[in-house]
């Protein structure tokens, strides 16, 4: 039996890529978060983004590698639906028009996340693909009474 560290990881903040921060800033405003810092302050190159207690942090580089991100949400029909409201979508032909890659954006970007479902794991979720081909799902577990 292994003995307990001394610290804790208090919270992950995970980092995705971006060749466009404010773009990435306002794609990420249409699903809901807040930005909450930006670093440098002159010609950032980082910006940090809230939504409840979740935070991300976006970072000014050509992505090489695509994130897989999965949120536990409280309500995900009402997250979808705010998901819908911002309409997200709209941003990806602009930032796949920056990106230096050729399959940017990803077709899926380009179109509204499909409605979410049960999964065969008991999840209710829906997934989307951002403008650099990060991969989000939005995910709520099923409530004690189902």
């Amino acid at each position: 039996m292994s003995e307990s560290p001394a610290w804790t990881i208090e919270k992950t903040i995970p980092t995705l890529a971006v060749p466009e921060l404010e773009l990435g800033i306002e794609y990420y405003e249409r699903l809901g978060f807040s930005l909450d810092w930006r670093f440098p302050a002159t010609n950032p190159s980082h910006a940090g983004l809230v939504l409840g207690p979740c935070s991300i942090m976006l970072t000014l580089c050509e992505p090489s590698e695509r994130a897989d991100l999965y949120f536990i949400v409280d309500d995900v029909h009402a997250c979808h639906q705010a998901i819908l409201d911002g309409e997200p979508w709209d941003l990806a032909q602009e930032a796949g028009a920056q990106a230096k890659r050729s399959d940017c954006p990803p077709a899926r970007a380009l179109q509204a996340p499909p409605a979410p479902k049960k999964t065969a794991y008991g999840l209710i979720d829906f997934s989307m693909v951002d403008p650099w081909g990060h991969q989000l799902t939005f995910g709520q577990p099923p409530s004690p009474s189902a």
